[in-house]
């Protein structure tokens, strides 16, 4: 279970952070006439009447996904009316209409999944739908009698209807239909078919004589709550997260790293040292030849290397005053130790009569 979970977060972090996710909240309205409802006739001819209907209005929560994708969650009220006729007894009796109406009122929560394809574009779609529904009746099971007598050409019959309601039944909604996208508003018209897994109502009929008390017809009927409607939807943005462009970046990504410039800059110093300490080594020995040989070219390589380590020592400095304004914002106190070298000022001939008296003083 926890590597489902892991496996489920990761799958979410990834969506959440590469797609385009909207999310809207609005009402659905629908419009329609119940199917599927079925009769057990044993000489009785009932029927659905054709002024039966569907009506239901809910609310909800959508999150869409890529613009392709989305999911819904909400609540509604459904109420359904279910005339019937009695075909026979009304051929019997002309003129006359038997009312048998059932209608109950239901609270339906529900989950929707869709996916939009878009036919051009101006933010026009034809989307497909499949959603489930907890359809929830009252607690208590309800019964509902009509009784009435006809008298006519010395012949009384009663009528009696009774309906048994259950508290509640589940749904599979699959829906098609076409949607138009305006700025922050979604307009959808589709067409739905309700399935219901369970029978949310039954009930019997049965037309008797009241002279002799013999049952002329019977018959048993049952429904699962099954129609076709009509869908009306509009739905409002309340809040959008845009799809991140993985060529733009960010301010912070954009500004030079201060790790690098470190980098770079104890490399440069690294150099500079090197130099340095080269210059000295070389220094020695050139200074060493010139003594040992009195040599005026030796004096003058010598010289030049004087001032090659003293031009390394104060590029050294300037190196360090160019990182403390690179880091104008985060100044880092770093010690440098630079190490300064004298430059003799002077001729050949002098410099190698200093150099014969500091070997004198040595000894």
């Amino acid at each position: 279970m926890k590597k489902f979970l892991l496996i489920l977060s990761f799958c979410f972090a990834i969506l959440v952070n590469h797609c385009q996710h909207s999310f809207y909240a609005g009402g659905t309205f629908d419009i329609g006439v119940p199917m599927g409802n079925q009769f057990e006739a044993s000489g009785a001819q009932l029927s659905t009447h054709f002024l039966s209907g569907h009506y239901a209005g809910n609310v909800g929560f959508l999150w869409r996904i890529k613009d392709q994708f989305s999911i819904e969650l909400g609540v509604g009220q459904s109420y359904d009316t279910w005339r019937m006729k009695d075909n026979e007894f009304e051929s019997r009796h002309d003129g006359f209409i038997v009312k048998l109406l059932n209608n109950h009122y239901s609270w339906n929560y529900f989950a929707n999944l869709a996916y939009y394809y878009p036919l051009q574009e101006n933010d026009l779609y034809i989307y497909g739908q499949l959603g489930y529904s907890f359809n929830n009746l009252s607690a208590n099971t309800m019964d509902k009698v009509e009784e009435f007598e006809q008298v006519k050409n010395n012949v009384n019959e009663s009528i009696n209807m009774s309906t048994t309601y259950f508290a509640r039944n589940r749904s599979f909604i699959p829906e098609i239909g076409v949607q138009k996208k305006m700025g922050n508003h979604l307009i959808s018209a589709g067409l739905k078919l309700n399935f219901g897994d369970a029978v949310i109502k039954s009930g019997q009929y049965e037309v008797s004589n009241l002279v002799d008390t013999t049952i002329i017809t019977t018959d048993n009927f049952s429904s699962k709550g099954n129609f076709l409607a009509i869908s009306l939807k509009y739905s409002y943005l309340i809040h959008e997260i845009a799809k991140k462009d993985p060529k733009e970046k960010s301010e912070k990504e954009k500004k030079p790293k201060k790790d690098d410039r470190t980098k770079d800059y104890e490399y440069a110093r690294g150099n500079f040292y090197s130099i340095v300490e080269k210059g000295q080594e070389a220094l020695n020995g050139a200074l060493e030849l010139a003594q040992e040989t009195e040599s005026a070219r030796a004096y003058e390589v010598a010289g030049q290397l004087i001032k090659s380590v003293s031009d390394a020592a104060d590029k050294l400095i300037d190196l360090q005053k160019k990182m403390k304004d690179l880091e104008a914002e985060n100044v880092t106190n770093n010690t440098t130790n630079v190490t300064n070298n004298a430059v003799f000022l002077g001729t050949t001939a002098e410099l190698s009569k200093l150099l014969k008296q500091q070997k004198k003083d040595n000894e």
